[in-house]
């Protein structure tokens, strides 16, 4: 069918809030089915609030001029992804994903309190 959505799947639900660890956010353009529509090349645009920040985006297109840093990413053969940073402070990372006329994707990933590595002096 049609596109009418877009699902996000991040690849760990929990992470280390240090400042360093990533989640992968697989991001999906679906049918009214929930199947991924092959042929869709929507723009997403993403947002990310709480203790996560969003440090890039990417769609495995060989071909693709678009910026690997940024908050927009379009869609080829109906998937893209964004990479999600914990910041320092533990709670949710909430990952927002728009196109027009779509419905939109959402997303949490939980930042854990950690201990981060000692720095050099």
């Amino acid at each position: 069918g049609s596109a009418a959505g877009i699902v996000l799947l991040p690849d760990r639900s929990r992470i280390a809030a240090d400042g360093e660890d990533v989640s992968v956010v697989e991001v999906r353009v679906v049918d009214a089915a929930g199947r991924v529509v092959p042929i869709a090349d929507d723009e997403i645009t993403f947002g990310v609030t709480g203790s996560g920040s969003l440090i890039g985006v990417g769609n495995g297109d060989p071909s693709s001029h678009e910026a690997d840093k940024g908050s927009t990413r379009r869609a080829f053969n109906g998937l893209c992804m964004a990479i999600v940073q914990a910041t320092r402070d533990a709670g949710p990372a909430t990952i927002d994903a728009t196109a027009p006329g779509l419905a939109p994707g959402h997303a949490v990933i939980t930042c854990t309190p950690a201990t981060p590595r000692p720095a050099m002096p």
